[in-house]
């Protein structure tokens, strides 16, 4: 079972978790937030279950192992002899109600290291699974049929992470010149700034696209799989999805640790400023 709230792209790195579970014959429950009800596959997960809803809220209080009734939820019903990885700091009272109620062990991980190796390993070492049970360059899902389109994520919900605008205009430019082919720009709730600012720099370089605007996690899913060929991105949630989808990805890491947070799959990464140099002709 495992406790993992956050950004999409902490939850999407916590599936190669569930994966190697599920191969070593292990159900497995996830407790996380419920948008992200979409992105989990039967076949990965026996249960799922709100991070919010109140079986789970009691777990942080005091009398949260010995409330009256409060054996039947389903959370309650899944944790005897279950192994538990928690992401974030040690919480006394969560640990003992959880072993209150018959949990075999019990792991506390820190969610956002900051030296290498790869967080995936570091979470497996932590939940005692051998990092060799779990390889980066193979993504959570198969990789679908390929689109035609280059898909471009051009934000990331934080301005230290994001190249500039200029950067994926000319990508895409050289693209539709090698390929012909279209391009697709997505934007989420905290890209909505970027929005004005790509179609200018994509209109002053001459490139046509088309926009996915603040779409549901399922609807973003089912694009990238139809539509993508090849990803552009940010380290950023979106980014992660790709990858993990088995969509082949340059992903670009200005403030952040390739070596720690590069998204599984078939991704290469490239630093900035390195980024401004990179080839169009190494997207494909």
């Amino acid at each position: 079972m495992l406790f993992r709230g956050g950004a999409l792209g902490d939850f999407i790195l916590a599936l190669p978790l569930l994966k190697a579970f599920r191969r070593s014959g292990f159900k497995t429950c996830v407790v996380s937030r419920r948008t992200y009800t979409a992105l989990l596959p039967d076949w990965l997960c026996d249960e799922y279950i709100d991070q919010d809803a109140p079986e789970v809220m009691r777990l942080y209080a005091a009398s949260g192992g010995t409330e009256p009734g409060g054996g039947g939820t389903r959370l309650q019903r899944v944790l005897p002899g279950a192994i538990v990885g928690c992401f974030g700091i040690p919480d006394c009272t969560v640990d003992a109600n959880l072993r209150a109620f018959g949990v075999q062990e019990v792991h506390w991980l820190a969610p956002h290291p900051t030296k290498p190796p790869h967080a995936i390993h570091q979470f497996a070492a932590g939940l005692g699974l051998s990092p060799g049970e779990i390889r980066l360059d193979e993504p959570v899902w198969t990789p679908p049929m390929p689109g035609q389109s280059l898909w471009i994520h051009p934000g990331s919900g934080s301005v230290r992470k994001n190249c500039p605008v200029d950067l994926f205009a000319r990508l895409a430019q050289a693209w539709q010149r090698y390929h012909q082919a279209p391009v697709f720009l997505s934007f989420g709730e905290a890209d909505r700034e970027l929005l004005a600012s790509c179609r200018g720099e994509f209109a002053r370089y001459g490139i046509g696209f088309r926009t996915l605007d603040q779409p549901s996690l399922a609807t973003l899913r089912d694009a990238l799989v139809r539509y993508a060929i090849y990803y552009v991105g940010n380290d950023s949630g979106v980014s992660h999805l790709a990858g993990a989808l088995g969509i082949p990805c340059t992903v670009f890491f200005r403030s952040t640790d390739p070596h720690i947070w590069r998204p599984v799959g078939q991704c290469r990464t490239v630093r900035y400023p390195e980024a401004e140099s990179a080839s169009p002709k190494q997207l494909r």
